[in-house]
């Protein structure tokens, strides 16, 4: 499939834009509005049809993702987040949304991967920022357990490219928010094993630096 197919899908969400900015952009008007005023039946929309903007943006981003467009996917994940959060009324608490970030910031770093592992370097260090932009404690709180996934990731990427004092910074960076996760959650936890991958890069990166 061409990468202009996935393009057009995002066309369908609504059936009313010919481009995919100015139909996501719309969508984000009608959010926006239902924010600053949800007590005005003018603007309020209902939870369903919220609820279907949110799967379609999230979908359309994915496909963007997969299809190589990753400044478009990337900018319709933080669509999909502000989504998710006129939905559940601006509760960045709330269990649901943490949940999604959480996952959202996994997929991201699988997708990352991916990259990494095509030796498509800057993409993956582009996506892999956005993961560290949205996992910063503000304002949707910390996520170390993700943070230390991720400059763990990133190391991996500097060393590749051969720039071993960064990839060193980052993985001591991925050491630093491992031990937080360690205080945040138990030992059980699903991404707390990616320390001894880490110390592993630590040490091949020592290694090329002849140390």
């Amino acid at each position: 499939m061409q990468k202009n197919d996935y393009s057009l899908s995002s066309e369908a969400i609504l059936g009313e834009s010919s481009h995919e900015d100015e139909h996501l952009n719309s969508i984000s008007a009608v959010s926006s509005e239902s924010r600053k005023e949800p007590e005005s039946s003018a603007f309020k929309m209902s939870s369903d049809l919220q609820q279907v903007i949110f799967v379609k943006l999230q979908e359309v981003s994915k496909q963007n993702l997969e299809a190589g467009y990753i400044d478009q996917a990337l900018h319709g994940f933080e669509r999909c987040t502000e989504q998710q959060l006129t939905i559940l009324r601006g509760d960045t608490n709330s269990k649901i949304f943490q949940e999604y970030l959480h996952s959202t910031l996994n997929y991201l770093n699988d997708v990352a991967l991916k990259h990494l592992r095509a030796n498509d370097l800057e993409n993956s260090i582009k996506i892999l920022n956005k993961c560290l932009e949205i996992s910063h404690p503000e304002p949707y709180k910390a996520h170390p357990d993700v943070q230390s996934l991720t400059f763990n990731h990133l190391g991996c990427c500097y060393r590749r490219m051969g720039d071993l004092d960064q990839a060193l910074y980052c993985l001591q960076k991925a050491l630093h928010y491992h031990e937080k996760a360690l205080e945040k959650f138990d030992s059980g936890h699903h991404n707390l094993e990616s320390s001894s991958i880490t110390h592993v890069n630590i040490c091949a990166v020592l290694s090329q630096k002849g140390k």
